[in-house]
């Protein structure tokens, strides 16, 4: 099961909370492989002050002890918000995709009658030469975030027109709500992230390895 935990932690001084759960994180996640729960990503938000961790595990229990022990006794985290990935779909990332694109979150609230053909249309979405989506899942949230969409892009401007023109009028979306992420880093291997795709996700939007390099750019592109 892959779940994304995103923890509050405002940044009381000029040094930024959110570093010291960075830094902590970063210091300390190899000697957390025997927890039962395997860290895939870390993100930081700074407008929402929030870090947030895409973990993948078999057990809700070592999920939440997880937390319970190594993260939540920070006395920097304020609050702790937990959410499944359910039926993630990974999209390989264009071989030259310029690496100055910034990353951007879209949570979708949408009518619960059309989530399946919001899924469907979502999946037959193509990038464009401003933006390339890298994975959605559903989320199922506080009855209003249904579903979570990773993108990548050249600007904010760019992730609006893609948003308008291929998103916003799709039949069942009532309100769309956009992040922008400011920095990802991948906390497995190379050939452990691939071979994760592979065994958790059954769609890659093209797989021909003459034209795309799905995983080149998964160290920025792919998290949450």
């Amino acid at each position: 099961m892959m779940a994304i935990a995103r923890f509050l932690v405002p940044n009381n001084n000029s040094n930024g909370e959110n570093n010291k759960l960075w830094d902590y994180v970063l210091e300390n996640h190899f000697k957390w492989k025997n927890t039962g729960v395997n860290l895939l990503y870390m993100s930081q938000q700074k407008e929402n002050n929030e870090v947030s961790l895409i973990l993948d595990f078999n057990n809700s229990n070592a999920f939440g002890g997880f937390i319970a022990e190594y993260i939540s006794p920070l006395k920097y985290v304020k609050s702790v918000w937990l959410f499944n990935l359910i039926q993630p779909r990974f999209f390989a990332i264009p071989k030259g995709t310029p690496m100055d694109y910034k990353r951007y979150v879209l949570t979708l609230t949408a009518k619960p009658e059309e989530y399946s053909n919001i899924y469907k249309k979502i999946s037959e979405l193509q990038e464009t030469e401003n933006l390339i989506i890298t994975y959605f899942a559903y989320i199922f949230q506080g009855f209003e975030k249904d579903i979570h969409i990773s993108v990548v892009a050249k600007d904010r401007a760019s992730v609006d027109d893609y948003v308008n023109k291929n998103i916003q009028n799709m039949q069942g979306v009532t309100k769309i709500e956009t992040l922008f992420i400011n920095k990802t880093i991948k906390l497995v291997s190379n050939e452990d992230w691939k071979e994760f795709i592979r065994i958790n996700s059954d769609h890659l939007a093209k797989t021909d390895d003459s034209d795309l390099e799905p995983y080149e750019y998964t160290e920025k592109f792919v998290c949450c």
